[in-house]
């Protein structure tokens, strides 16, 4: 089966773009490390979730494009982790425990997956299911990375890369119910 609107893409061939997306993650955070330190009050929460979100949105919208997620999709990651970083911050008091960091997830990955859809119109239902998988991922992920990083009081702005393959890999999942368009 084919899909897309610009190019046609079978869904074997939407995963091998997909999936590299999860580099992205780790790129992002270690740029926001190495820019602006550990990610400890609103500010720094906010100007590393606009970068993280900024590269994040960039690689998924390319690797979506065939299957007419439009750019929205980059300028929609970008702002709503620049928003969501922050209160999850709030939300967690910029805890790096093993908890606060999954709750982090939760929180950042539910406004970013929100974001996401509502730029693509596919539905209310769709919207709130991809918000709910990004907000599962995410909190997976930040709780598998947690557990693997031994230096999690350097608050980093996005979980590492072994959360970024599990997040990247269970999301593949729902993107063939959810964002791809059948011709």
């Amino acid at each position: 089966m084919r899909y897309g609107n610009n190019e046609s893409v079978t869904f074997i061939q939407l995963l091998l773009r997909w999936l590299p997306t999860f580099l992205s993650f780790p790129l992002g955070g270690l740029l926001a490390q190495l820019a602006l330190g550990p990610i400890n009050n609103f500010w720094s929460a906010a100007i590393s979730g606009a970068m993280v979100g900024a590269l994040l949105g960039l690689s998924q919208w390319w690797a979506l494009r065939p299957i007419g997620v439009t750019f929205d999709w980059a300028w929609a990651t970008a702002v709503s982790m620049m928003i969501a970083s922050p209160i999850a911050g709030l939300v967690t008091e910029f805890e790096t425990s093993v908890v606060a960091l999954a709750t982090w997830g939760l929180v950042a990955g539910s406004l970013v997956g929100l974001g996401q859809f509502l730029t693509q119109r596919r539905g209310l239902v769709k919207s709130a299911t991809w918000a709910v998988c990004v907000s599962a991922t995410w909190a997976l992920a930040w709780f598998i990375s947690a557990s693997v990083i031994v230096d999690a009081e350097s608050s980093y702005a996005i979980f590492g890369s072994t959360g970024a393959i599990a997040a990247t890999t269970l999301l593949s999942f729902a993107i063939n119910p959810l964002l791809l368009k059948k011709n």
